[in-house]
């Protein structure tokens, strides 16, 4: 790209007039910037490459010259990312944000409209969208081309004018409603989010961009009724689902009844005796505890009960042989290094009856977490980032306990079903395969949903039940 020599730094009030619109001012920027079309290679492969992630807008113009400036500035070495030319290109989309900044305080047109030639107004369409974009590309240089001074002032939700959030949260909230996800658990999930409510708009865009055959991963089934400040499955009694089948009994009531004849019965007096909670998976179908003190590697399931895997309307210590088999198989067959793991607490089994040992083991269970060589989830798998939105917005993290889980677990592995029906299983680890390591290589709700995924670590070592409230509200 070539760039005109002009000033490294530039104020927006010196380049542009204050009584102007919003982004009449903007493009005077951009025109400003002398950012060119480039010819070169890797720039251009770097922009093919954002022309996909960038989010989309209306002001089809504004939305090249930024793709444009920022994929020319990726492709400096890192070497060569000290000079005028690197620094001119991340001035002009800096003064960007400095313009929007400045409309926090002194705002007198900002809205959709663009004066053209003439005089005469047109209107370019949804502004929040232009604001969005210049979000993106200052994020894309605080972390790929790690500028540190870029963020100086936080995107929080009141960066954008309120009548512009207004309008576009308002409009993420309906489409998340005809999407079927759960209102409360979204705007739970804005709470933790780097803008909150302003994080909202490309939440939801994931969700509608995908195709209508797959927008089921994300749908939140018997939600339809809920809203921004109450869900109405929070004040269901999941001690009062029945427990889920993993063999033909899901859909033969003969082959379930038969299921059900043959439980595994996990003796509750062994855990009421204060000992371990974890139980062999090699025992069955005598299921044999673990004795306490002896050194010994396992792994965690975690899971809500309101899925069907606790123990539901049975009796308590039984459990339908195929849902055991279902989480044993998965434990045995996953090919990393712990093929000597033997032991699997789930606090479906692992809970003594007996008011002591009960408290003693609840108080205590998070532990469980924290020790275990890694912890188990069940989810559906796509490679769009769909698989980490529907993490934080799932009942699995927006509940206190399974968060709490979460944030104990040193490593996080996910048993995802194969997008579209049984294809069988696949299983990706939480840091290494799930979460968003680029910001300029996903879209942006697969970075914000890793950006509070990823929080974890922080509170790991910390007082974590104190912290769970910090990555996710309890919906």
């Amino acid at each position: 790209m070539w760039i005109a020599p002009i000033e490294l730094r530039f104020q927006t009030d010196k380049v542009t007039d204050p009584e102007w619109p919003f982004l009449n001012r903007l493009a005077s920027i951009c025109v400003e910037a002398e950012v060119y079309t480039c010819t070169n290679n890797e720039c251009e492969k770097k922009r093919k490459t954002l022309e996909g992630i960038v989010p989309k807008c209306e002001w089809k113009g504004f939305r090249e010259w930024i793709i444009r400036a920022v994929s020319c500035q990726m492709s400096f070495p890192e070497v060569e990312r000290y000079g005028q030319t690197f620094f001119h290109l991340a001035s002009a989309v800096a003064a960007c944000q400095w313009l929007v900044y400045e409309y926090k305080t002194k705002a007198v047109r900002f809205g959709g409209e663009f004066v053209g030639n003439g005089g005469k107004a047109c209107s370019i369409g949804d502004v929040f969208a232009v604001l969005d974009m210049i979000y993106w590309a200052v994020v894309v240089e605080s972390h790929t081309m790690h500028l540190s001074t870029v963020l100086t002032m936080p995107w929080s939700s009141d960066f954008v004018p309120s009548k512009v959030l207004k309008a576009a949260v308002d409009q993420a909230s309906a489409s998340a409603g005809e999407l079927g996800i759960c209102l409360n658990r979204l705007w739970n999930l804005a709470l933790v989010t780097e803008r909150r409510e302003a994080d909202l708009p490309a939440l939801v865009g994931l969700a509608a961009a995908r195709p209508r055959e797959l927008r089921h991963t994300l749908r939140h089934k018997g939600h339809e009724d809920c809203r921004a400040g109450f869900c109405r499955l929070t004040s269901v009694d999941s001690t009062k689902v029945t427990q889920l089948h993993k063999c033909e009994g899901r859909i033969v009531p003969e082959k379930a009844k038969q299921c059900e004849t043959a439980k595994l019965f996990f003796d509750r007096e062994k855990l009421n005796a204060g000992g371990s909670t974890v139980w062999s998976i090699n025992t069955v179908p005598k299921p044999e505890i673990l004795p306490s003190g002896e050194p010994y590697k396992y792994v965690a399931i975690s899971h809500v009960w309101s899925d069907g895997t606790g123990i539901g309307m049975g009796t308590v210590g039984e459990v339908n042989p195929c849902l055991f088999k279902f989480f044993a198989t998965l434990i045995e067959t996953i090919d990393d290094g712990y093929s000597d793991i033997k032991w699997d607490p789930w606090d479906t089994i692992s809970i003594p009856t007996e008011e002591q040992a009960r408290r003693k083991a609840i108080d205590e269970m998070h532990y469980n977490y924290q020790e275990a060589q890694y912890t188990l989830v069940n989810f559906e798998w796509a490679d769009d980032g769909s698989p980490c939105v529907a993490l934080v917005l799932s009942a699995w993290l927006t509940r206190g306990w399974t968060a709490l889980e979460f944030i104990m677990s040193g490593k996080v592995k996910v048993i995802f079903k194969q997008a579209g029906g049984d294809h069988g299983l696949v299983v990706k680890d939480m840091d290494a395969d799930i979460l968003a390591r680029d910001p300029s290589t996903c879209s942006r709700a697969y970075w914000i949903a890793s950006q509070v995924l990823g929080r974890r670590s922080q509170y790991r070592n910390c007082s974590a039940r104190r912290h769970s409230c910090t990555l996710v509200r309890p919906a």
